[in-house]
């Protein structure tokens, strides 16, 4: 029923479309960030700062995106390929655990930036020499006129927030401070979706969080520095059922630091450090294997990168240490560098751009025994290097992608850590091969896409207490994407639709042709916008069909479908200071949520914010 009412608001819409219209209010905008990279399929969400949305949020109700939330952990997937096989950056540059080889969205702070830019089925150029199936941008506040502002918010589940910022012509200061408790009750199916029966309302617990930081953006003449500190603390509540850990929290301090000089015309040397201090208390061995206690883990990430016009040389260094119980594992290093180039030939009504990104990393090091007391396996020195291009094509409303990826593994696969992961050093890099066509006219898009993964790594369980990374084969997913935006008399709407197919074809025939799990078949969004009485009040309608937990596809492992209803009142007032005041309801259906197995989401919660000018 939920699938039926959807498609009815979503096509409905369409065929009473109206007028279009070239900008709509807090919605997605089809564009491209750069006059270089207009062949590439770009969403741009402004950032509303008077909502309480998250990263996750924001991101979850765009066309082909799948959000996996694990409590505290929460990574994303663009058009079915894994967080592994993405890159993440802020404002250009890339960010990522070298241990885990991705990043979590959760520690991304919301109050940094203005906007979030997401690429479908490969990057930008400029965005370095590593090849990827899809990336998200992060784009910092950058100072506009000199001016304050104060933020206040308040909501469900004890969530608190504020943040202030200042800034002049050239200067930025912006502070901000977060926090929630979490204690919301959800349904516990039991992992037993189809039976209701032993279905009992609890509360989470451990799920608290608190955060601070802060971001400097100073500009001048012919240069850019920018800097920003987080320090977070949050419980790491686990799944549900009897891996739980109710008393387990997590530290994490990160601080990075960027300068950008323009050399001479359009040739400009970025440099950029980042640092990440992780402290997992752990004193009643709730979490993995190892003997209770404290787990600190301290990784560096060190860029320069030198670009003229979309031509670019890279070179980056990763380090990684861990210690727990007085054992401390050796630094592990990854050097790697890169060149990248991209060109436009126009050809009357035709533009075809080709992009080349070229990348040789080394790794060596002793792999981490996955059990204390286990003796680690031989050091064997690793070099890799990978080609990946593409070409995008753009002939009237017509556009085109094709581009050959490769994904190294990262070291947790490698090499393993302590905990319960043994390392494979015989792992091989994922092959993809990625395409999308389709039309734009207007305010509207159809996208066909298509990928197809060649020696796919997961994790398997190897014994009774340790799992190791394993390539299985393949795996092949291919779908439709279709975008519009538009206003009916005072009414602006904004809506998406996906549908896909996600099967695995790797080497074993008992999962061979089964449904990739966490993929669902069909997804989508529908946001409704009208001034009434002064106020501008906003819908949002989300849709996900049913889909599976599993590889085997079992049915009890069938997460059923759900339809989200969120709801927003906004009004500012102009009087000496700007004053804009929002109250929103999220999940007013009180729908229950699990995207990943064993995690639930809160249900229904109300928020109120207050941002001064």
């Amino acid at each position: 029923m939920s699938k039926l009412v959807f498609l009815f608001l979503f096509f409905s819409i369409i065929v009473n479309a109206g007028e279009p219209v070239p900008v709509v209010l807090d919605t997605v905008v089809v564009c491209s960030s750069s006059e270089q990279d207009i062949y590439t399929t770009v969403s741009v969400i402004p950032i509303d700062q008077s909502s309480s949305s998250d990263i996750a949020d924001i991101l979850d109700s765009l066309p082909g995106i799948q959000i996996r939330r694990y409590g505290t952990h929460s990574e994303l997937t663009i058009r079915g390929a894994s967080a592994g096989q993405l890159l993440i950056t802020i404002d250009g540059i890339p960010v990522g655990n070298a241990q885990y080889g991705t990043t979590n969205l959760v520690d991304i702070p919301l109050n940094r930036f203005e906007s979030v830019e997401v690429y479908r089925g490969n990057s930008p150029v400029l965005f370095g020499s590593r090849g990827t199936a899809g990336a998200v941008n992060f784009v910092s506040k950058a100072a506009a006129s000199n001016g304050t502002s104060l933020h206040l918010s308040a909501g469900s589940f004890g969530a608190r927030g504020a943040s202030t910022t200042a800034t002049s012509e050239n200067c930025l200061v912006s502070l901000y401070a977060n926090s929630a408790d979490n204690d919301y009750e959800y349904l516990d199916h039991n992992q037993t979706f189809a039976n209701s029966s032993d279905d009992t309302v609890r509360s989470r617990v451990n799920a608290q969080f608190e955060e601070q930081g802060g971001f400097l953006n100073i500009t001048g003449n012919g240069f850019l520095i920018s800097s920003g500190l987080n320090t977070k603390t949050s419980g790491r509540p686990g799944p549900i059922g009897g891996h739980q850990s109710p008393h387990a929290t997590l530290e994490n301090l990160s601080a990075d630091i960027r300068m950008q000089v323009e050399l001479c015309d359009e040739v400009n040397l970025d440099l950029i450090a980042r640092t990440v201090n992780e402290k997992l208390h752990d004193d009643y061995s709730e979490v993995g294997w190892d003997p209770a206690g404290t787990t600190e883990s301290n990784s560096t990430d060190q860029i320069c990168r030198v670009v003229f016009d979309s031509y670019g040389i890279e070179f980056r260094k990763q380090t990684f240490q861990q210690e727990h119980a007085g054992l401390v594992d050796p630094k592990r290093h990854r050097k790697s560098m890169g060149m990248f180039a991209a060109k436009v030939y126009n050809f009357k009504n035709m533009s075809i751009k080709p992009t080349v990104r070229w990348q040789k990393l080394r790794d060596e090091f002793p792999p981490i025994p996955p059990i204390p007391g286990i003796p680690p396996l031989p050091t064997i020195p690793r070099d890799e290097a990978d080609f990946s291009p593409t070409i995008a094509v753009m002939y009237r409303m017509f556009e085109g992608h094709l581009s050959r990826l490769v994904r190294q593994p990262n070291w947790v696969e490698l090499f393993g850590h302590r905990g319960g992961v043994a390392g494979n050093q015989s792992l091989v890099p994922e092959r993809i091969l990625t395409a999308d066509a389709g039309i734009r006219h207007g305010n509207y898009r159809a996208m066909f896409f298509a990928t197809k993964t060649d020696d796919t790594i997961v994790f398997l369980q190897n014994s009774q207490y340790t799992s190791m990374a394993q390539n299985i084969g393949g795996s092949r997913i291919f779908g439709i994407e279709l975008e519009g935006r538009g206003k009916v008399r005072k009414i602006r709407w904004n809506s998406n639709l996906t549908w896909q197919s996600a099967r695995d074809r790797g080497d074993s025939p008992v999962y061979f042709g089964k449904e990739l799990p966490m993929l669902p078949s069909l997804q989508g969004a529908v946001n409704l916008s009208t001034p009434f009485m002064g106020w501008r009040f906003s819908t949002t309608a989300e849709y996900e069909s049913a889909s599976y937990r599993n590889r085997y596809n079992t049915d009890n492992e069938l997460a059923p479908d759900r339809l989200l209803l969120h709801t927003q009142l906004k009004r500012t007032w102009f009087r000496h200071y700007d004053w804009t005041i929002s109250v929103e309801a999220k999940n007013l259906t009180n729908n229950s949520i699990y995207d990943v197995e064993g995690f639930p989401l809160e249900g229904r919660s109300f928020a109120i914010s207050l941002i001064v000018n």
